[in-house]
């Protein structure tokens, strides 16, 4: 079947990235023909962000307060990681919704990734992220799956909510990323949903470390910080106790951002890992490494409460003021627990997936 995989945009986000490549490949494993979509801003957003960017770049730039990359310098510094996406993701082009709807696809799996945190979807029209560029009458299979909503609370507003309630009701099957998702959409839709996997997480270990090129050792301590701080870098020192830092944070202004596959071996490289982002815990666990989380709550805490307690690795959720993250290793991780519960988790996610197909 020629399936849409509408996501976020591939773009410099590790996780969005390979939740993208894996979803793609898990498709494919099925028989299925995906790709990768797409949608293109709103055009009073794209009008709105071209102006801004250009006064920041032609009036604040010079106050360092703020940066936008010209063209030529976003091409340079994000070389690699474009390289991947055109070779492992291949988007198509981003389209219009009516031009998605035209485009001759069977059917459209919405998802992963944080499609319905509204911040994120709005520029490109939210509703479109629960199937309205479709009509109601058309009645090619909408799947959803492993949607977050960035947190355990629904955020989009009233007007929203009730055009998403009607659009939600046409979707053949609706799966989410975090667990309390699924209450959310009971109690506010009466929507029934499945727990499922991050794809990443489905992929496995194998199909990662083949991706990148890179086999597992332990030669450092490997920290991936979206937001790094004085107070993170003294856990990541903490936890090192002298080792090898190997550390890739959100890249700075004129720097080149790191491939995925660089990315990648950091943590299969590991003997230990710090980190604050959702996919730092999701490579951790998928690869074995014994790592700290560190809280990041204006990211949303959800999704590492929901991920971490499933696998009973609570205690390695952390925050900043932490003075004794080294201590949390002296008792390791239940490897044993941690593959038990991914393998039924992979399991439900794969059938999930199967079912919705069905006809």
């Amino acid at each position: 079947m020629r399936v849409a995989i509408l996501t976020l945009a591939p773009a410099t986000n590790y996780g969005g990235i390979l939740q993208a490549w894996a979803l793609r490949s898990l498709l494919a494993d099925m028989g299925h023909e995906a790709t990768v979509v797409s949608l293109r801003l709103r055009p009073a957003v794209a009008l709105r962000y071209g102006v801004g960017n250009f006064l920041i770049r032609h009036h604040l730039h010079p106050t360092k307060r703020y940066y936008v990359p010209s063209h030529s310098e976003a091409l340079r510094t994000t070389a690699e990681l474009r390289r991947f996406i055109a070779e492992q993701v291949a988007p198509a082009t981003p389209l219009s919704p009516r031009a998605l709807q035209r485009a001759g696809y069977e059917a459209f799996v919405i998802g992963s990734d944080q499609v319905w945190n509204p911040d994120y979807p709005r520029p490109y029209g939210a509703e479109n992220f629960f199937g309205d560029f479709l009509t109601e009458s058309d009645s090619r299979p909408r799947i959803v799956y492993a949607a977050s909503m960035g947190g355990d609370k629904w955020r989009f507003t009233p007007a929203e909510s009730e055009k998403i309630g009607a659009l939600l009701s046409r979707c053949k099957a609706v799966s989410v990323r975090e667990q309390g998702g699924c209450k959310v959409l009971s109690e506010r839709f009466g929507v029934a949903s499945e727990w499922v996997a991050d794809p990443v997480m489905v992929i496995g270990r194998q199909r990662l470390l083949q991706v990148a090129g890179c086999e597992l050792s332990e030669e450092h301590t490997f920290a991936y910080l979206l937001d790094p701080t004085e107070a993170k870098n003294a856990i990541v020192q903490q936890v090192a106790e002298g080792q090898n830092v190997k550390i890739i944070t959100s890249p700075k202004p004129h720097e080149v951002i790191p491939s995925v596959e660089e990315w990648v071996a950091g943590f299969a490289g590991a003997r230990r890992v710090v980190t604050d982002s959702f996919h730092g815990v999701v490579m951790s666990l998928v690869l074995g490494k014994e790592f700290v989380a560190v809280g990041n709550a204006a990211r949303g805490m959800a999704r590492f409460t929901s991920l971490m307690s499933a696998f009973g690795v609570g205690e390695r959720l952390i925050d900043e003021q932490c003075t004794d993250a080294a201590a949390l290793f002296s008792k390791p991780i239940d490897w044993q627990g941690v593959e038990k519960t991914m393998t039924a988790l992979r399991n439900r996610s794969t059938e999930f997936l199967a079912k919705s197909f069905e006809k």
